[in-house]
């Protein structure tokens, strides 16, 4: 009996002991002191597109769905800021939008907002709540602990244009009105125009939006062969070379006799029409003939332009187009300028006449050619009409978007640039004013998307 009794103490004792341990419900946490907001994204976006009635009567507006995620979002963990630096679409609803928060050490994320009397408040996010991103918001991520925050921006950049949105500014270089054919330059930052007057070329800067004559050069015909090489400006005028570090003063330089008229610059070198073909040179004073694989009688001998694409696929290689009139007809030459070591000077090449290409740019007066939005973009002085190529100058189409609101009864020369953020600038002889644009996705701010300590 006595046995048995021990036995069953000793279960009683076992089930206690069991039964303690089941209840025993100490889980270890750990609390952290910092924290930081580690991701954010955005869910799905309304935007509200406008367009024409099919009867015609009106406006209608319809809505489409955007997938906010596909914006990726950049973190500066330095300056405290969130942003997308690529913006979304125009007319997206940025008043209404749901986003998502990740956070380090298991965070809490709190707005600061405004309550109705516009004092500053702080509130529980949550993942189904819907926030105004109109305007930037500040963003606070709590430590687990409770005793510590960091502040964000946060920021959503959304476009306030359509890409495509062109539109034409103007601006007077006084006394202009009076002077004849035109040429524009850059040299650093600074924008110049060159105009023919009656034995001189006049030379006007861009000055905080105002064109202001700043500088005269002898010779009526320098104007034409105004170009870039590094940091001066060259020209070519009753039979020398001049060079200029500041667009004001010029100095004569030895002149290679067979020179006939600077016609642009790619960057690396400065080309020239000679008498017997082409020439370029790499710093101003020493010029090589460059090679043709046709006859030089092919070259163009009016409304001359020269243009450089850099390459997409080599470095240091420019793809040049050279486009001008002769005899009544448009003609191009290409070249594919190398400038790295064991660089090939290679030749020119002349795009023969094809009677299959129904899409040759027309002979323009006063042809005027620039690189721009990733093809060549030209017109002419009788013309509103502008075109474009997408290879290097092959083929053509007409492009609307650029016509310019200058009408003269009188047809005059014209000039054309796009410098380097961008602008397109015209201007037509006998007139003082001076249009200036950009495309509106060409001059979208690019946002910084790596950060260093």
């Amino acid at each position: 009996m006595i046995k048995k009794l021990f036995s069953l103490l000793i279960i009683v004792a076992a089930m206690v002991s069991l039964t303690s341990c089941l209840s025993d419900t100490d889980v270890e946490v750990t609390y952290y002191d910092d924290t930081a907001i580690t991701a954010f994204s955005l869910g799905t976006i309304n935007c509200y597109n406008h367009t024409t009635k099919t009867d015609g009567t009106g406006d209608s507006i319809y809505v489409t769905k955007i997938a906010g995620s596909s914006y990726k979002f950049y973190i500066d963990q330095v300056n405290a800021l969130i942003y997308n630096p690529d913006s979304l679409p125009v007319n997206c609803d940025a008043k209404h939008v749901i986003c998502s928060f990740s956070t380090k050490n298991g965070g809490v994320v709190m707005l600061k907002l405004k309550d109705m009397w516009g004092r500053d408040s702080i509130g529980y996010y949550q993942s189904t709540d819907s926030i105004d991103l109109s305007t930037p918001i500040k963003v606070r991520v709590y430590s687990n602990r409770g005793n510590a925050y960091k502040e964000y921006v946060l920021k959503l950049n959304v476009h306030k244009q359509t890409g495509d949105e062109f539109a034409w500014g103007q601006a007077t270089a006084e006394g202009a009105d009076q002077l004849g054919a035109r040429r524009f330059a850059q040299l650093g930052n600074s924008m110049w125009l060159f105009c023919q007057a009656s034995d001189k070329t006049i030379g006007y800067q861009l000055v905080n939006g105002s064109w202001q004559k700043a500088s005269e050069l002898e010779g009526d015909d320098a104007y034409k062969s105004v170009a870039t090489l590094g940091n001066s400006l060259y020209t070519y005028s009753n039979g020398y070379l001049y060079q200029s570090a500041d667009g004001v003063n010029w100095s004569k330089m030895d002149t290679p006799n067979q020179i006939k008229q600077i016609i642009g610059g790619s960057g690396s070198r400065l080309y020239a029409l000679t008498t017997s073909g082409l020439a370029y040179t790499t710093d101003g004073q020493t010029w090589v003939n460059d090679a043709l694989d046709s006859n030089a009688d092919a070259l163009p001998e009016s409304d001359i332009n020269l243009v450089a694409m850099p390459s997409k696929v080599n470095a240091n290689t420019n793809n040049l187009t050279l486009i001008g009139n002769r005899n009544g007809k448009t003609v191009v030459w290409t070249k594919v300028e190398e400038n790295g070591e064991h660089a090939d000077n290679n030749a020119w090449a002349l795009l023969p006449e094809d009677s299959y290409n129904q899409k040759t740019l027309p002979c323009l007066e006063g042809l005027q050619v620039v690189v721009y939005d990733g093809g060549l973009l030209a017109t002419g002085s009788s013309t509103s009409l502008f075109y474009k190529s997408l290879d290097h100058g092959l083929t053509w189409s007409s492009v609307d978007l650029y016509a310019t609101p200058i009408i003269q009864a009188n047809p005059t020369a014209a000039a054309l640039f796009c410098d380097s953020n961008n602008i397109l600038y015209f201007s037509k002889a006998q007139l003082s004013t001076v249009l200036s644009g950009r495309l509106a996705r060409l001059g979208w701010k690019t946002e910084q998307t790596s950060f260093n300590k």
